[in-house]
Parts: C-alpha cells; sequence; structure tokens
C-alpha cells in the first residue's frame, strides 16, 4: 500500500515538474518576435491539456496575446519598440515609449498587460496625491511624465482631470517656488494635452471643497492657469479671475493675521483695537466682490474668535470695562449675525471666572474598570474552577465529585487510577464494580464484584489466622 502511494506521488510530482517546464518554454518563447506565434500555439496546447490555466499563468496568457496584437499593429513601423515589449525591457522601454506618437487609444491599456510596473506607477501616484504624500507626489510626478505626451493616456485617465489638478497645488504648499524650477515647464508639459479651459472648469468646481491649508497653494495654481491660458492665447473666465481675487484677498488677509497673532501678547491696547478695526474692513470689502464668500468669512470669523479668546489668558494685555464696550460696538458694526452672537459671548466673559475644570472622573473609571474585570472573571470561573480540581482535589473526592454530577467515565478514570496505586483494597474493586454498572458494563462490573469478593474472604481468613495466633500466645 505504502509503495503504491509513494508510486502516485512520484507520478504527481513528475507531471507538474514537466508541466513547469513546459510553461517556461512558453515564455522563452514568448520573448521573441520571431517565435511569439509559436509560443501562442503552444499556449494553446497546454490550456487544452492541463483543462484551464491558474491565476498566475493568466496573467502570462494575457500579456502574451497582447504582445502578439501590438506586434501585428506596431511591428512593421517600430521594430526596435517591439522588440524591447516582447523582451519585457522594462526600462529600455520606458526611455522609448516617446516615440509611440499617435494615439493608442484601447491599444494602450495592453500595454499595461505587458509592463504591471508602468500601471503601479500610476496607480502609486494617484494614491500619493490622495494621501497627500508630498514628496511621492514629485516622485511619481517624474516618473510618469513620458506618459503625458503621449495624447493615447486619456483614454486611461478618463474622469480623473480633477486630480491632475492637485499635484501642483500639494507641491506649492511644500515648496512654493518649486513652480519657478524645471518642474513648472515640466508641468506645462503635462499640461499641454489636456484642455486648459476643462482643467480650469475641473478647478473651479472643486474649489469649494478645498481646505483651509490649500488656500496658499490653490493661489499659486490659479496664477498658474491664469499663465497658462494667456500663454496659449485663451482668455480666463470671469469665475476663474474672481477666485483667484478671492485667494488673494485671503493670502494677505492670512498674512496680516499670522503677523498679528505671532505678536498678540506685545500688541499695546490702542493698537489692539486699531487692528480690529482693520480686521472688519476685510470683512466690510467682501461685500463687493460677486464671488463665494461665505468660507472664507466663516474662518475668519473662526481666526477672531481664537483671538478674543485668547485675552483671557494674556496678563499683559488687561482690558477695561470702557474697552471691552468699544470693542462691543466695534463687533455690532459687522453685518454678520453669527459672528455678533459667537464673539459677543466671548468678549461679555472675560471679566468672569475661567471655565470651570471638569469634574475627574477617576471613580468613575474605576468602578467601570472593575464590573469589566468581575464579568470576565465570571466568565472564566467555570474554566478556573475545573483546573483547580483536576490540580489540588485528592483522587477519591475528584472520583466522586465526578461520578454524581454525571461524568461517569470520568470518574472511572480516577477510580482506575486509585486502583493502580492501591491494587489490594476490596472497597475501591466495589466502588469501580458499581461504576461499570452505572455505566452498563456488566460484564466488567462481575470481574470487580469477584476480585472484592475474593480480596475480602483473603482479608477474613488473614484477620481469624492473626486472632488465633493472638490466643495462642
Amino acid at each position: 500500500m505504502i509503495r503504491k502511494f509513494l508510486t502516485f506521488l512520484f507520478i504527481c510530482i513528475f507531471s507538474f515538474g514537466l508541466a513547469q517546464v513546459r510553461i517556461d518554454r512558453i515564455e522563452s518563447l514568448s520573448k521573441s518576435p520571431q517565435t511569439i506565434e509559436k509560443a501562442v500555439e503552444e499556449l494553446i496546447k497546454y490550456i487544452v491539456q492541463n483543462r484551464g490555466l491558474s491565476k498566475e499563468e493568466e496573467v502570462f496568457a494575457c500579456a502574451l496575446y497582447s504582445k502578439r496584437r501590438l506586434l501585428e499593429k506596431y511591428g512593421d513601423r517600430y521594430p526596435e519598440l517591439m522588440d524591447l515589449i516582447t523582451r519585457e525591457d522594462w526600462e529600455n522601454f520606458r526611455k522609448k515609449l516617446l516615440i509611440l506618437k499617435e494615439s493608442l487609444d484601447e491599444d494602450f491599456k495592453l500595454v499595461f498587460n505587458i509592463f504591471p510596473q508602468l500601471k503601479i506607477d500610476i496607480d502609486d501616484l494617484f494614491h500619493s496625491i490622495d494621501n497627500k504624500d508630498y514628496e511621492k507626489v514629485k516622485e511619481k510626478l517624474k516618473r510618469v511624465k513620458y506618459l503625458w505626451k503621449i495624447p493615447g493616456y486619456n483614454s486611461f485617465f478618463e474622469n480623473r482631470s480633477d486630480l491632475l489638478v492637485y499635484p501642483v497645488m500639494l507641491i506649492t504648499l511644500e515648496d512654493p517656488t518649486l513652480l519657478d524650477t524645471d518642474l513648472k515647464r515640466f508641468l506645462y508639459g503635462v499640461f499641454s494635452s489636456v484642455d486648459f479651459l476643462t482643467l480650469e472648469r475641473s478647478f473651479t468646481a472643486q474649489f469649494s471643497n478645498l481646505d483651509e491649508t490649500d488656500y496658499i497653494a490653490a493661489l499659486k495654481f490659479s496664477e498658474f492657469l491664469i499663465e497658462g491660458l494667456n500663454k496659449k492665447g485663451e482668455a480666463p473666465n470671469n469665475e476663474l479671475i474672481g477666485i483667484y481675487a478671492e485667494l488673494s484677498l485671503y493670502f494677505s488677509l492670512e498674512k496680516s493675521l499670522y503677523a498679528f497673532a505671532q505678536n498678540f501678547s506685545n500688541i499695546p491696547n490702542e493698537i489692539l483695537a486699531k487692528k480690529l478695526i482693520e480686521l472688519t474692513n476685510y470683512l466690510e470689502s467682501w461685500e463687493n466682490l460677486k464671488i463665494k464668500r461665505e468660507r472664507l468669512k466663516n474662518q475668519m470669523i473662526s481666526m477672531l474668535s481664537e483671538l478674543a479668546i485668547r485675552t483671557q489668558f494674556i496678563d499683559k494685555v488687561n482690558l477695561k470695562e470702557t474697552e471691552l464696550e468699544t470693542l462691543k460696538k466695534l463687533i455690532s458694526n459687522i453685518n454678520t449675525p453669527e459672528f455678533v452672537t459667537k464673539l459677543s459671548l466671548i468678549l461679555s466673559s472675560l471679566s468672569k471666572a475661567p471655565a470651570r475644570v471638569p469634574e475627574r472622573t477617576d471613580s468613575k473609571d474605576r468602578d467601570h474598570n472593575f464590573r469589566k474585570l468581575l464579568k470576565l472573571f465570571l466568565v472564566f470561573l467555570p474554566f478556573i474552577l475545573f483546573v483547580v480540581i483536576l490540580t489540588f482535589l485528592p483522587l477519591r473526592l475528584k472520583a466522586n465529585l465526578f461520578g454524581r454530577i454525571g461524568f461517569k467515565k470520568m470518574a472511572l478514570y480516577f477510580f482506575r487510577k486509585m486502583l493502580k496505586k492501591n491494587p489490594s483494597s476490596p472497597t475501591l474493586h466495589a466502588e469501580l464494580a458499581a461504576m461499570y454498572e452505572k455505566l452498563g458494563m456488566i460484564d466488567q462490573a462481575r470481574i470487580e464484584y469477584k476480585i472484592a469478593m475474593r480480596l475480602l474472604e483473603n482479608l477474613e481468613t488473614k484477620t481469624r489466622r492473626v486472632k488465633h495466633e493472638n490466643s495462642n500466645f
């Protein structure tokens, strides 16, 4: 039987080895333009013989058919490029890729089947953009720059024009001077095959969803867009110009607020009041701009509120009652109800006691942790008791306990264990016989009863002999 099994195992291993060699042979045939048809024929035979392909083999088959299709369509015109494709020479193919200047359309996706690294580069680029990983965005942009000059890449980047906005914006966040370097010229090349008006519409659409930290970058990018449109002889629309104006205003305001906040503790009271008046003038100037301004206004409200709150904690800024009244009047002049409500409440509380410290919850936490531990203890209590019984109780107690709660086989095990230690005990044999009887093992019970009777008889005989010897003595 063992010999047959080993023979069968050897045949299976040998067959697998042959199949693997065959796939390797097909793969070697596919690496040359002259033998690619032969590789396809061999692959068909292999599929028929093995009734299908594994997942790894399907990937290889997909790449093989992609090679053949590209070879049929472009082999005569670009023999050097097709040779690199069939040999799967990724590095040199990437350098020569710009030879293929005509639109590949669906054929461009065939290249992904042959060079998975190409798709990985693109996916990594978008992943880095989504995660705002600035270093990787720059690295990946440079790595896939050969794609931007191929018109066919648009078929793959379908509906992703909004993502093309982010690389520039995110790069400027990390290094605002980057657009003045060679990368700026490269980015013009990136967008040369993309309609600037499409890009502009995409940027305008996502402007309302920008994070606060993206505003400076958005300002840089709007400058970049307007400059690019002017170079192409296309006039930017009013909406883009409006966004640029709003961003410029915010940018100057942001710088002003930042400088103000940095030196807040050193600003005298009268200058503080003047500065707040100046900031409110910015708010009023927004009323004249026919553009979306709610987001920036809310940002301004939040920043001014935070600055007002800080006056509670800075010793050098001691506001008198008259100064508080002046500030309240100043705030009442701002035509923003939510700002009036929010900041008035803050300023009215400046002269009051500091905020109440929240109650300590240490005792509550302790109670919660105790209840949690108690629940865990109750869950594991049966297991703990079981371990204690098995470890510390005497054998007889274990046997009797398990016998009473219904675990008769367990009790039987302990009785046998006791008999090994004391095989001449008639009581143990009798108890074991009773346990056999409860389990329905009548024959074993009879044997144990007989042993118990014999041991009792021997014990009685021995007792009589001892008594007789004692009486004679």
